[in-house]
């Protein structure tokens, strides 16, 4: 992210192309909020985890637990969106 908006400011490029950095910061907040909530969102949406050896993927089992989870995973997605928001309209109304 922060490449994308050093190039972005260092090429001297029209203000509508300061919106671009939303992507980037999508992404850097889906990590970010994952790592706050230590869940992960791919899990969540597939209804799966992991808690033994690496690549070892168990489904869940009960549908109260994969609704609970995808709520969980809806409401990172959702968070992430409102926080990359943020940062690039922050971005986009920086006076340089």
């Amino acid at each position: 992210m922060f490449f994308s908006a050093s190039t972005i400011l260092g090429t001297e490029q029209s203000r509508s192309v300061r919106l671009s950095i939303f992507l980037p910061a999508m992404i850097f907040a889906i990590g970010f909020i994952q790592a706050r909530k230590k869940f992960c969102l791919a899990y969540g949406l597939a209804g799966t985890f992991n808690f033994g050896k690496l690549g070892s993927i168990t489904k869940v089992q009960s549908e109260q637990d994969k609704k609970a989870d995808r709520k969980t995973a809806i409401s990172i997605l959702s968070q992430s969106a409102l926080l990359a928001a943020a940062i690039t309209s922050v971005f986009f109304a920086l006076p340089l």
